[in-house]
């Protein structure tokens, strides 16, 4: 409204400021909530708050998130630490199994900050304020017998119609209705901190909000999940470098630029858009304005590399180049040179010089169409293609159980839309992709089997590859998909016992059960995660990793990760046998593209924790970075880390310029349920440090004594930090 019809823009402005139109929520757009990583969401709301303070004068204290599939344990902790108190929907009751138990009520998120939830008697966000309306309010407002308040949100909600004249006519007659509740119109901030009075005998609710509902949209059009990825990561790296670079004075913080392209992709995150839930034309334009983004900021992050590197002092060496680390502990991988390979440890959040004349000599794995073997794996296939064993060398364990097979590719016919697969989608015969030829070699410290299977119309390229010193069996495809009415699944059962999985969500990581004792359990069947999974037992475990994909089911000692959904609706809807093109492709239908993506899976000794499963993850999904340079004496030392902490449960998951300008934000976070004091170092000309919240209000100074501030996390705390 604001860009493109300024003068209704001000009419708009001028209704706020009278009262009559209310600035909902505090996101950028009505985000989701489950795909969408941890820093983005924080983005989300700063960018969403600051546009309604500078437009409208207006600090929204609650989240509004009347229509996305499912809520994060992370988000309380989020809105809390954003300076907001309160959280609404009403999806909940579109749940299928379970009916959620309250309306209002006290959320618990994994970091035990609770913040006050209001979800609608009415269950519904398009009320025609009938009389009917109030009389279900009354009956199935779950906390009536201890709160008077409940929020009735009227009007056409979806499609964004708003409320109509028909609306506001029959809120003047039901206003002070013989036999009905009295009803009063007011901003839902006003309910709400007219709500609260009775908040002290609210009942608590600890843990995700789980949608029974939508869980296709974990899946459904994997190209936009895996350029949301590749985004969220690259921003991410371009903040970093980019601060760097302005505090040594050598380029100034791109800050407008970044702001507008955190902002185009914070829009695709609306909550149909980025779970899959659009029509064709939407997925034609972001993904062509996605390939645009992404080439902007990887070549912006590259400038900024190359800018840095060239202070590097390199005169020593014969063919200099320098490794990159974004990641804030030190990473040691094999890497490629002029000569060879090279073994390359790089500090945290730093760079380490190397000359690229030398190369490393290691003992070679070996490889086979029959097998892959490094110094801490020994893997055996199957006739099929599928993995027949997985021997952890260093365990002395087998991963796999006895007579089943791993990384089966099944095939299962999906008579899903976008949003929805039965339940009972495995009870049919499913297909397994069939292996068509095999090729195995060895390149320096890497081993590799490339196979290709093919179904119907389609083909999947498949480069399984083990390097040297590494713990993980990584899978790299490219897949050409042409089957309608499908989803493909990659299976791999494990040899572990657990009633408890755990995943990644932003910020943290939450436990879901591999069995089906309650009604609960057996709804959360496809679940969401980050970048892993995890299933172990005390002594043992085996973690699936993954670049791009979000649905995941664990059930008994199986993990499974949704690949893809080629299903019709809402697509263009049009599917008639007609429109199929020539290659077998058919418009109407998702993912009937050429796809890439990536897993490993991860045997590990101990749980999650002792395996370093968060760790393996960060680094499968972003790789060291090399800048080649000329041989030159620099003002900076071959080896350097900028920032760095004492303590692996910490984690550094933002790097940026302060919003207004004024010196450095760094955003850490606990990430293994612990409670941890730690040292963090930045050896950059700061003095002075302050925790803030998630807008970058002052909280409390901090004491820096020389580059050093020690730090106390409680389990899965997010704390951010500004220094100048």
């Amino acid at each position: 409204m604001k860009e493109s019809y300024p003068g209704l823009f001000e009419r708009i402005r001028q209704q706020v400021k009278a009262g009559k139109l209310e600035p909902q929520g505090a996101l950028w757009v009505e985000c989701d909530a489950n795909l969408t990583g941890g820093e983005s969401i924080v983005r989300q709301i700063l960018y969403g708050r600051q546009f309604f303070h500078t437009e409208f004068g207006v600090d929204p204290e609650y989240i509004w998130l009347p229509d996305t599939f499912g809520y994060s344990a992370a988000l309380p902790q989020l809105i809390h630490k954003a300076g907001m108190r309160y959280f609404s929907t009403q999806k909940l009751s579109w749940s299928l199994i379970n009916h959620f138990p309250y309306h209002s009520f006290w959320w618990q998120g994994i970091d035990g900050t609770a913040i006050l939830v209001h979800t609608l008697p009415e269950e519904n966000y398009n009320s025609p304020a009938q009389p009917r309306s109030v009389g279900k309010i009354e009956s199935n407002y779950a906390e009536k017998g201890v709160s008077d308040h409940a929020l009735m949100v009227f009007g056409i909600g979806d499609g964004g119609g708003g409320p109509g004249e028909e609306h506001l006519e029959r809120l003047k007659r039901i206003k002070n209705f013989a036999g009905l509740s009295p009803v009063k119109q007011e901003w839902t901030a006003d309910f709400l901190r007219s709500w609260e009075k009775d908040s002290n005998r609210f009942p608590t609710w600890a843990g995700e909000l789980y949608l029974e509902r939508h869980q296709g949209t974990l899946t459904s059009h994997s190209r936009n999940k895996w350029y949301n990825r590749r985004m969220e990561q690259a921003l991410r790296e371009w903040e970093a470098w980019a601060t760097l670079l302005q505090t040594r004075h050598l380029a100034e913080y791109p800050q407008a630029r970044l702001e507008a392209i955190w902002k185009e992709t914070l829009l695709y995150q609306f909550h149909d858009i980025l779970p899959g839930s659009s029509i064709k034309r939407v997925y034609d334009e972001s993904i062509a304005r996605y390939i645009v983004l992404l080439k902007e900021v990887e070549e912006n992050i590259a400038q900024a590399l190359r800018t840095l590197a060239a202070q590097v002092d390199t005169h020593a060496s014969a063919q200099p180049a320098v490794f990159f680390n974004s990641l804030s502990w030190a990473r040691t991988a094999w890497v490629q040179v002029k000569a060879g390979w090279q073994q390359v440890t790089v500090p945290p959040l730093g760079y380490q010089g190397i000359d690229a004349a030398r190369s490393t000599a290691c003992p070679a794995p070996s490889a086979t169409v029959t097998g892959l073997e490094n110094d801490r794996l020994k893997v055996t296939f199957d006739a099929c293609g599928a993995l027949l064993s997985l021997f952890d060398k260093i365990a002395e364990r087998e991963a796999l159980p006895q007579g089943e097979l791993a990384n089966r590719l099944m095939v299962y016919t999906d008579h899903g839309d976008a949003w929805d697969f039965p339940m009972d989608y495995a009870a049919a015969p499913a297909r397994a992709m069939q292996l068509i030829n095999a090729t195995a070699r060895v390149d320096g410290p890497r081993a590799m089997v490339e196979q290709t299977y093919a179904l119907g119309n389609s083909e999947l390229k498949l480069e399984i590859s083990l390097e040297m010193g590494s713990p993980r069996l990584e899978f790299s495809a490219r897949l050409h998909w042409r089957e309608p009415r499908t989803m493909l699944r990659a299976l791999f059962p494990v040899n572990i016992f657990a009633e408890q999985a755990t995943f990644e969500i932003q910020y943290g990581h939450v436990l879901r059960s591999t069995h089906t004792n309650t009604t609960w359990d057996l709804a959360k069947d496809e679940v969401p995660a980050q970048k892993w999974v995890d299933l172990s037992q005390r002594d043992y475990g085996v973690a699936l990793l993954n670049d791009s994909k979000y649905g995941h089911r664990v059930k008994g000692h199986t993990i499974e990760l949704n690949l893809l959904r080629s299903v019709p609706y809402p697509g263009t809807q049009v599917a008639a046998p007609e429109d199929v093109l020539a290659d077998g492709s058919h418009p109407a239908f998702s993912d009937q593209n050429d796809l890439t993506f990536r897993y490993a899976i991860l045997p590990h000794a101990g749980d999650l924790v002792t395996g370093k499963v968060i760790q393996q993850a960060y680094e499968f999904n972003i790789p060291l970075r090399k800048v080649d340079v000329l041989p030159a004496s620099g003002n900076l030392p071959a080896s350097f880390s900028w920032v760095e902490v004492d303590a692996p449960e910490i984690i550094v998951e933002a790097v940026k310029q302060a919003e207004d300008g004024q010196g450095m934000i760094l955003r850490l976070y606990e990430s293994q349920r612990s409670s941890v004091n730690t040292t963090l170092r930045v050896r950059l000309p700061f003095t002075q440090a302050e925790e803030v919240d998630l807008l970058e209000n002052p909280l409390h100074s901090l004491e820096m004594q020389g580059e050093k501030i020690t730090l106390a996390f409680h389990p899965f705390e997010i704390k951010t930090l500004r220094l100048w």
